[in-house]
């Protein structure tokens, strides 16, 4: 798997016309910057579903009597279970990767060896 590794290495700084050790470099730097990139996006994104849901329930409450009539109220709860299954859902997918892209900061290393063999298959 090094062999194949090395070879796959030498080849992009043969075909860039730069020495593989640059390559390399560039690859482990490319990781640091994504996994603080990534890092940043999810936890704005779960910070943004967070103060949504709440000025949402602010929102639902103050208006309790007017929502929650007998012509509206399932209108009112399909909105609540379907707005809360998806916000869940995208909290959970961020909250599940987010250690991922603060791994990929503290162990570029890693990562970026691990993008070159996703590459080489």
């Amino acid at each position: 798997m090094n062999e194949e590794l090395t070879k796959y290495i030498d080849q992009m700084a043969a075909k860039l016309g730069v020495a593989a050790s640059h390559v390399y470099e560039v690859v482990i730097r490319q990781t640091v910057i994504s996994g603080i990139v990534n890092t940043v996006v999810q936890v704005l994104i779960m910070i943004a579903i967070y103060v949504a849901f709440r000025k949402g329930w602010r929102y639902s409450r103050d208006r309790w009597d007017d929502w929650y009539s007998d012509d509206n109220e399932f209108y009112a709860v399909l909105i609540w279970i379907l707005g809360g299954v998806v916000c869940g859902g995208i909290f959970i997918a961020c909250a599940v990767t987010t250690p991922d892209a603060i791994m990929s900061i503290f162990n570029p290393e890693y990562y970026a060896i691990k993008t070159i063999l996703e590459a080489v298959k």
